[in-house]
């Protein structure tokens, strides 16, 4: 235990996101990339994810005349698999709540308006 005097204490939170550089991570923020600093955000979060089920749960688009292959089924259920794997990263309190919040948004409102899409969710 010790004593530490000061004049001023001073909190910088951060004002931008730090994406370490990461390659990718510019280009794709708003598209497959969200940030979680303003409302805004969260906001876009939420339609990103509900675009996602509504596509899952949109039927195989076959063309006119054209007989569904086992291949083509394949390839829509891998679709549906990637559109409903979410990652969420970093481990600080905010996306530690996001986490939560995300966890209660998939049980309690997406489990009633996709029940048959639920189960297939991946968050790793």
């Amino acid at each position: 235990e010790f004593e530490l005097e000061y004049d001023f204490l001073i909190i910088a939170a951060g004002c931008k996101t730090n994406t370490f550089r990461t390659p990718g991570v510019d280009e794709r923020e708003g598209i497959e990339v969200f940030f979680l600093k303003h409302l805004y955000h969260a906001r876009q979060i939420r339609s990103r994810m509900l675009e996602c089920f509504e596509r899952a749960a949109m039927p195989a688009r076959v063309k006119p005349g054209e007989v569904p292959t086992a291949e083509s089924a394949a390839k829509r259920q891998e679709e549906i698999d990637r559109l409903l794997s979410f990652v969420v990263v970093g481990g600080g309190p905010t996306n530690c709540e996001f986490a939560t919040e995300l966890k209660d948004f998939l049980t309690k409102d997406v489990a009633r308006w996709y029940p048959d899409l639920v189960d297939r969710v991946k968050v790793p």
